[in-house]
């Protein structure tokens, strides 16, 4: 299948109708831990990586305020409190008004230069107060300043040689998602590539296009992880192509694949803890990988979502719901059942539907002006259409609807409520950290500022001409794929609290989610629940309340927050990119470099304080 074919087919199916805290929840052992704001940790570690980046990236201090209001979100308010008053707004001018006046008091994290005001203990005589006088000082210096300018790797840096030695013991396992087994890239590019120059392997893993098809065949994970240069401490890998299995098919069967993987790897790899990074449906992914492999859970300490697909994603549901009518599906499970068949009635049924729902997309494949534009990319349209209806009638469409069924907000929530808990898994010292992404409108649509006249820059997804043709570093193709797949789901979403792919609460565990499950499910669900579950559950009881606190005992969730920016922006440089020839193209806005580093920082700082001691 080709790229454009992926991006289509992701757009045919995201465009269908489309009492104890709650901020963190930490176990009782966990003193010092549960004495740190670690919100707001993070964002003031943040905001000093991304001074420093800027600044020597050559910014000016008000062009890095300016890139630092763009970037970030921060409010002392839990996530539910600021979700209530935001969706009872009158009209969706006032909630998108509200809401950047609840998040943006950020301020004093731009002006601010310690970590006092992070936490009730006493830093000073902390575990980890060496490690946080650093990030107070050596962060903010010149010299931090020069690293970056001159590319120094993160771990050859003062406060990186600190980071690596606390988290010596650690593998970094990046989980990426949906549709990633057919990406020839890394998500979280900069990350995985810093640790692979750190010990002299290749920044990319060699690999080897399989001629007639669009399937890669990368170098063997031993092969590749037996490179290193330098005794092995802590490291970052990142699987790919069908290393990960089918990363559109059910959690658990990639899950099981990536734990084979993991297993495969070098011998000293198998010494180490592992952390999680969880990216969109990788976050379930992870969750299924440490409930159902015991060897990969004794050995995990913590699992980071990033934009993840916690307890749902809004499309996925919208896009099943509208198929189970179209075959006349009573429940999820009854039309996977329909699917597991494989059924061409069934095949016959779905395919005129998805063309239903992607209407408005191949409306736009007969326009002339798209033909004319597609074709100066190079895209023979009428190809790439064909191959679409193609691709409606293969099993690979079957594993796509086990995916997103997967994916829907029903089948998270009574997965969470099966297995979230700690009877008998007997974890010790497990920590999800939740990192969420929030759009804003303004800036999705039209980049930069206004003035009386209207946006200051064109939207990145009209294409603006010179003498030499398009204008590649101003048109994003990766915003295209954006811009179709979530506008319908900003409406569906309560409040317009979207990153443009996963709803803001939805990245939020489970146990840390005031909302009750008739925010999210209908009666019906709710009744399909029960039966499933065997008892009778609330729809009005908050989903915190919904797990009992013994229960979790061994388990620690963390709220680290929100970030400003879209889904992708997080996790790429740019996903799809213009014809080969072209060298300067359009890059997503975030700064990731800098994010990435405050992320392994803020985690160094939560291992220190989990080792005891004054």
């Amino acid at each position: 299948m080709t790229q454009l074919l992926r991006c289509l087919l992701a757009f045919l199916l995201a465009l269908a109708p489309a009492t104890y805290s709650h901020a963190d929840l930490i176990s009782s052992n966990e003193t010092d831990r549960a004495q740190v704001q670690w919100k707001k940790l993070f964002q003031q570690v943040f905001t000093w990586n991304l001074k420093a980046q800027l600044k020597a990236q050559g910014y000016s201090d008000s062009e890095i305020a300016t890139r630092y209001e763009k970037s970030t979100y921060f409010t002392d308010q839990e996530f539910f409190q600021v979700y209530q008053q935001v969706t009872q707004a009158p009209t969706t001018l006032k909630a998108i008004e509200l809401r950047e006046q609840l998040m943006s008091k950020r301020d004093s994290f731009l002006k601010a230069s310690n970590l006092k005001a992070t936490a009730k203990l006493n830093w000073n005589r902390s575990a980890a107060s060496d490690l946080v006088k650093d990030l107070e000082g050596k962060s903010q210096t010149a010299q931090a300043q020069r690293d970056f300018r001159e590319g120094l790797n993160y771990l050859d840096t003062e406060i990186g040689k600190e980071v690596f030695a606390t988290l010596s013991d650690t593998l970094m396992v990046v989980i990426p998602g949906f549709g990633s087994h057919t990406m020839k890239d890394y998500s979280y590019s900069e990350l995985v590539k810093m640790a692979n120059s750190y010990y002299g392997r290749p920044l990319d893993r060699p690999r080897e296009e399989i001629q007639g098809t669009d399937q890669v065949k990368y170098e063997d994970p031993v092969t590749f992880y037996s490179r290193n240069q330098k005794p092995l401490g802590f490291d970052v890998v990142h699987p790919m192509g069908y290393e990960l299995g089918n990363s559109m098919g059910y959690n658990s069967d990639v899950a099981e694949q990536l734990a084979k993987w993991i297993n495969r790897l070098p011998g000293d790899y198998s010494k180490k803890k592992l952390i999680f990074v969880g990216y969109s449906k990788g976050t379930p992914i992870a969750h299924h990988l440490v409930q159902e492999h015991e060897d990969i859970r004794k050995r995990t300490k913590a699992i980071f979502t990033i934009g993840g697909v916690t307890q749902g994603a809004v499309p996925a549901q919208s896009g099943l719901n509208m198929i189970m009518e179209a075959v006349g599906a009573d429940n999820q499970d009854e039309l996977i059942a329909k699917l597991k068949q494989g059924q061409e009635d069934f095949l016959k049924m779905a395919g005129p539907y998805l063309s239903q729902a992607a209407g408005f997309a191949l409306s736009l494949a007969d326009s002339p002006g798209v033909q004319k534009l597609l074709g100066s990319l190079g895209v023979d349209i009428s190809a790439m259409v064909g191959d679409l209806q193609n691709f409606i009638h293969t099993q690979q469409m079957l594993e796509v609807f086990k995916g997103v069924y997967d994916m829907t907000p029903y089948t998270r929530v009574k997965w969470m409520l099966q297995n979230l808990n700690n009877k008998e898994l007997d974890q010790e010292d497990l920590t999800v950290f939740n990192l969420s992404i929030l759009t804003n409108v303004q800036d999705f649509l039209a980049p930069g500022g206004y003035d009386e006249f209207g946006p200051v820059l064109p939207p990145q997804v009209v294409p603006q001409f010179t003498e030499k043709g398009i204008k590649w570093t101003q048109f994003s193709l990766d915003n295209i794929f954006l811009h179709a797949t979530s506008l319908g789901a900003f409406e569906e979403v309560p409040g317009g609290l979207f990153d443009t792919q996963v709803a803001w609460l939805d990245t939020k565990s489970f146990v840390l989610d005031q909302r009750p499950l008739s925010h999210s499910l209908s009666s019906k669900e709710m009744d399909d629940l029960n039966r499933e579950l065997g008892q009778t559950i609330n729809p009005n009881t908050p989903r915190s309340q919904l797990i009992a606190k013994q229960s979790l005992e061994g388990l620690n969730f963390v709220d680290l927050g929100e970030t400003r920016g879209t889904h992708w922006d997080i996790a790429f440089n740019q996903v799809y990119k213009p014809p080969k020839n072209v060298k300067e193209y359009y890059e997503h806005f975030f700064p990731r470099d800098a994010y990435y580093r405050s992320l392994l920082e803020t985690y160094a700082v939560y291992v220190q304080l989990g080792k005891g001691g004054r």
